[in-house]
């Protein structure tokens, strides 16, 4: 439970958008004279740095008050856990509301046990991909072939979990239901990558979001955590976790391969690399630029750390992740533009100059609209192929339509929600 705590803090810790008031100095506590539910850190806004600080505390990372318990249990049921912190988190992308101070609150249903995934039958665990049916009807047969028999007729847009690839076929698994099977692979539009290979970190390793060593590290792993290969660049394999589904890249040295699961004899192409922003560096979730004098930028999240230099006021910049230092306060790691200085800086000291991305994300469908205003009226920019890699910066006040920022170019606008997959919280 404690390692399941540990690694959503991670997440949470990377989505950070903290918002101390000014005044705040060296403590991480104050005491509430007015308790809103979700406002842990007191800052007048329910924010992700406090889900951070209810997972920082389940960990024993900090101690929350009695008025910032009291804050931090959005659900009301008289006990602060993960729960919380997700509810939260739901709230900040609109997927749900938090209820009023003193509110009384039915428990949620208990969640159904989902349908066992029955063992790969090569001995390789789990699911290798996902995908639906890209035909009006399509057979479900009891084997790798059209001579098997046929257990049901699937319809189009029904979703389905990969287990192996036998020649043409494809053995799935049709989701909500127990009915597994073998269908005709060119008939299953895939919805994510497959999994051609698993593997086993040999030692504790950085998974990056990009196949680079200055990339924006999403987790580290331990040592001994089972992925799935997804792809290969000449240094770094792109994987999945696969408690949890996220992707990134890990370098070829830290994995031990453990065998072949798709189509071993195929070549693992790479995914093509976003351009990097300037001097290399990725992860860039805004731009901002320094609003005092002789502002120190550190070699850390903390005034502990080495000055590295000092930034002159309306110094311009890059900027990555957020973290809290000792005491819970927000500090950027940034870039300064034009140079190779990265280090960080309090929050503060920084005035954003557009929006930060909250969500790492992917285009989910083909030739989908990318257009200047939420509605299909507004001019369209572009079109953009399915995989293509976003930022989410925000969303229409209908729900319906994600303002995204394009990773390789910078560019901005806006899509279909139902077109946009979400995969990462950042800072």
């Amino acid at each position: 439970m404690k390692k399941r705590l540990c690694v959503l803090l991670v997440v949470v810790m990377l989505l950070t958008m903290i918002n101390l008031p000014a005044s705040a100095a060296e403590t991480a506590d104050a005491a509430l004279s007015s308790v809103a539910l979700g406002d842990v850190d007191g800052s007048g806004a329910v924010e992700a740095s406090d889900a951070s600080m209810i997972l920082r505390h389940l960990v024993r990372i900090i101690t929350l008050s009695d008025s910032m318990l009291t804050a931090a249990d959005c659900n009301q049921d008289g006990n602060v856990s993960a729960t919380d912190a997700s509810a939260i988190l739901r709230y900040i992308v609109r997927l749900d509301t938090l209820p009023p101070t003193g509110a009384s609150v039915t428990p949620p249903p208990p969640t159904p046990t989902p349908t066992p995934i029955p063992t790969n039958p090569t001995g390789l665990d789990g699911v290798i991909g996902q995908g639906k049916v890209d035909a009006d009807e399509l057979r479900l047969r009891e084997g790798p072939g059209e001579s098997y028999a046929q257990i049901l007729m699937m319809k189009r847009d029904t979703e389905v979990y990969i287990y192996e690839k036998s020649g043409d076929w494809y053995r799935i698994h049709i989701k909500g239901t127990t009915n597994i099977g073998w269908a005709f692979a060119k008939y299953i539009e895939l919805t994510n990558r497959l999994i051609v290979a698993y593997g086993a970190t040999n030692a504790q390793a950085s998974l990056y979001f990009k196949p680079e060593s200055t990339a924006l590290v999403l987790y580290t792993l331990l040592a001994n955590t089972r992925v799935g290969i997804l792809a290969q660049t000449t240094d770094y394999y792109m994987v999945r976790l696969l408690d949890t589904g996220v992707e990134g890249y890990v370098l070829k040295s830290a994995i031990t391969l453990e065998g072949a699961t798709a189509s071993p004899s195929s070549p693992v192409t790479a995914t093509p690399s976003p351009t990097p922003v300037p001097n290399g560096l990725s992860g860039v979730t805004a731009e901002g630029k320094i609003n005092a004098a002789n502002v120190n930028i550190r070699s850390g999240a903390g005034t502990e750390y080495t000055s590295i230099k000092t930034l002159a006021n309306g110094t311009a910049l890059y900027i990555f992740e957020k973290a809290p230092d000792s005491a819970g306060y927000a500090w950027f790691r940034v870039q300064v533009k034009g140079s190779d200085t990265v280090g960080w800086v309090h929050y503060q000291y920084i005035t954003l100059t557009n929006n930060r991305i909250v969500y790492y994300a992917e285009i989910n469908a083909s030739d989908v609209n990318f257009r200047e205003g939420a509605g299909t009226s507004q001019p369209k920019i572009g079109q953009l192929a399915y995989g293509t890699q976003v930022g989410v910066l925000g969303m229409n006040s209908a729900e319906t339509w994600y303002k995204i920022r394009l990773l390789d170019t910078g560019k901005e606008g806006w899509v279909i929600r139902k077109y946009v997959t979400l995969k990462t919280p950042v800072t």
